[in-house]
């Protein structure tokens, strides 16, 4: 199954979404098939790669439109060292709302479900 992978960070730096403020419209057309995310942070001058947070990301903007459209994506945190790692970690943890976002209720609906009581013995 694949899907699409968007990177807030070359949303906000290099689409123009810094300038745009257009959040909403990428989500819209990629709901259908949001299944990733790379999350980092940056001031939209470049794709700096900062701890979440630090940066103009409108992070709540992007929480916000995933609780709103139901949509449960796994993510990869792409700070570029282990200060700014630590920064994006505390970051989730404080907003503990966010971080149910990334951990799908359902990651493996298309899988049959097992029965534990059907599995033979060894």
């Amino acid at each position: 199954r694949a899907g699409i992978c968007f990177d807030a960070g070359h949303w906000h730096s290099f689409a123009g979404g810094a300038q745009r403020r257009d959040m909403r419209r990428w989500l819209d057309a990629f709901a259908p098939r949001l299944a990733h995310l790379h999350l980092h942070d940056n001031d939209g001058s470049d794709d700096q790669h900062l701890g979440l947070g630090t940066g103009s990301i409108p992070l709540d903007d992007l929480f916000g439109g995933l609780i709103a459209r139901g949509l449960h994506p796994t993510a990869t945190m792409e700070p570029h060292d282990e200060a700014s790692f630590a920064v994006s970690r505390a970051w989730l943890a404080a907003r503990k709302h966010y971080a149910d976002v990334l951990t799908a209720p359902n990651a493996c609906a298309d899988a049959p479900a097992k029965d534990p009581a059907a599995t033979p013995a060894a």
